[in-house]
């Protein structure tokens, strides 16, 4: 995967902290280089969990839903859909399901660090 692992990370640090002035530079410049299938759907994925939360009318509306429960919920299940292997899931989709399932995962991460809730 030639997307730059450290980008990737400091990406979803920002966006897990609300720095999305941050993190929208990080996708214009993994958008420069050639991506394969499985990047563009992580690259997409990437544009999405921005977009969704920066919350549109609703700043910080998703926020309020990374929860520890609702994030292993959800965790959960992107790992089964990443295991099925089906031929009806292509590379793309598994970039951009494994795109969600690193933003959980990162989210974890802090909630390790911060306590229950993000805020």
């Amino acid at each position: 995967m030639p997307l730059n692992d450290e980008l990737v990370k400091r990406f979803f640090d920002h966006v897990v902290k609300g720095e999305y002035s941050k993190a929208e530079p990080i996708i214009k410049e993994l958008s420069q280089s050639e991506l394969s299938e499985w990047e563009l759907g992580y690259l997409n994925a990437m544009n999405g969990v921005l977009l969704s939360m920066r919350g549109g009318d609703k700043p910080y509306a998703y926020r309020s839903l990374l929860e520890e429960r609702f994030v292993k919920k959800y965790e959960v299940r992107f790992k089964e859909v990443l295991k099925l292997d089906q031929p009806f899931l292509d590379d793309y989709e598994k970039g951009y399901f494994r795109c969600w399932l690193d933003l959980l995962n990162t989210v974890l991460e802090h909630l390790d660090v911060d306590g229950e809730k993000l805020s």
